[in-house]
């Protein structure tokens, strides 16, 4: 098989949910299931960007880096407990607890685990300034970078679907539980969990 189409298999493995990938597979469409769901949004990411992005390629390597620092454990912490992630945007990801029979524990209860851990991650930095919240401080050769994390949770109906043809397709999750959460982080400070 050609190396480019393993890798690019590979690639799409990890970037479309496992939900959807096993839907897509059995031939279903659409649905709806009861779920929690999770908002994480990083704040300070811009700032760090726009520095780093002045190094040009030394500075996206260290964007990278702090990119797998900061969102590795948090995606761990999400799939180990149960859950998995519906969609990125940029700083920030939505992550959806469905209701499952296999699970030891509900679905809330394993979405405020994964909040509670992923807070944990940032802990206060003694020098933050006071509107800055609770947040982790990221020391890099560009600069000292203070990162914080803001979480919505929120719990209800999702709504999802495949749609397109000809081998052209894409996918949604939607729903207040879906939107809920994604909202309820807004009106937060960084370190805060917000349930809606």
């Amino acid at each position: 098989m050609n190396f480019f189409l393993l890798r690019w298999q590979a690639l799409m493995k990890n970037l479309i949910p496992h939900f959807i990938q096993q839907q897509f597979a059995q031939g279903v469409w659409h649905g709806r299931f009861h779920a929690a769901t999770l908002f994480i949004d990083i704040t300070g990411f811009t700032s760090l960007t726009e520095t780093l992005m002045q190094y040009e390629k030394e500075g996206a390597e260290v964007l990278a880096g702090a990119l797998a620092d900061i969102f590795n454990p948090l995606v761990t912490a999400v799939y180990a407990r149960g859950g998995f992630i519906a969609s990125f945007a940029g700083d920030a990801f939505t992550a959806i607890f469905p209701d499952d029979a296999d699970q030891p524990h509900p679905p809330a209860l394993r979405a405020l685990s994964t909040a509670f851990y992923s807070q944990s991650l940032f802990p206060d930095y003694e020098n933050a300034a006071p509107h800055q919240g609770r947040v982790r401080l990221m020391q890099m050769r560009y600069g000292d970078f203070a990162i914080g994390i803001k979480i919505g949770l929120s719990m209800g109906e999702v709504t999802w679907g495949i749609a397109g043809e000809q081998g052209m397709h894409s996918f949604y999750f939607r729903g207040e539980a879906v939107s809920q959460c994604a909202e309820a982080q807004k009106h937060g400070h960084s370190g805060d969990i917000i349930a809606a």
